[in-house]
């Protein structure tokens, strides 16, 4: 039992660092801007959020959803969708929003304002991305790997949700820098 908790839990960190390294490396190049310095100390907070959060809620989420609606009749499957997406993505964004503001330092009141400024536009992004990928998870996939198939597709999604932290970071620091100029 302990060693599938500290494998889930390092799978997902790997996997959260993965898709934080790909925001790094690789989104600048496909966009077209300068990268910015490695920053490992980013990828070391997406892999402590993903690793923590995500493959801990993500496991008690996706078990508890099975027992709630169990098996793939299209009602069932339909009810997990929509928990997925109405319950669990926002719970899980506003989550790292807030947590890599509080792990980058700042203060409650920003964790608050990223959290506003970014879970709607990314909600709204996993809506055109997760629905179909979610009915397949759940009737293609037995329980026990869901989480890592959803792991596995996150990577490139891990890579969009740090770059949207960035962005973010990137705006309120511009914001506090005009401040201070006034």
């Amino acid at each position: 039992m302990a060693s599938a908790i500290v494998k889930r839990v390092g799978l997902s960190a790997g996997l959260w660092a993965a898709g934080d390294a790909t925001c790094q490396l690789i989104v600048p190049n496909v966009l077209g801007v300068p990268a910015a310095p490695y920053d490992m100390m980013q990828t070391a907070r997406q892999a402590l959020f993903g690793g923590l959060f995500m493959a801990s809620a993500g496991h008690g989420f996706y078990g508890g959803i099975e027992k709630l609606l169990p098996g793939t009749a299209l009602k069932n499957v339909v009810g997990k969708v929509a928990a997925d997406q109405f319950i669990f993505a926002p719970a899980l964004l506003s989550g790292l929003f807030y947590s890599m503001a509080l792990l980058e330092g700042q203060p409650h009141s920003v964790g608050v304002d990223r959290v506003s400024s970014t879970l709607l536009p990314a909600l709204q992004m996993n809506w055109t991305v997760w629905p179909v990928i979610t009915a397949l998870n759940q009737t293609v996939v037995p329980v026990a790997q869901r989480v890592t198939v959803v792991n596995l597709v996150c990577i490139p999604w891990t890579a969009y949700l740090a770059y949207k932290n960035c962005t973010a970071k990137q705006a309120e620091a511009q914001a506090a820098a005009a401040a201070a100029a006034q």
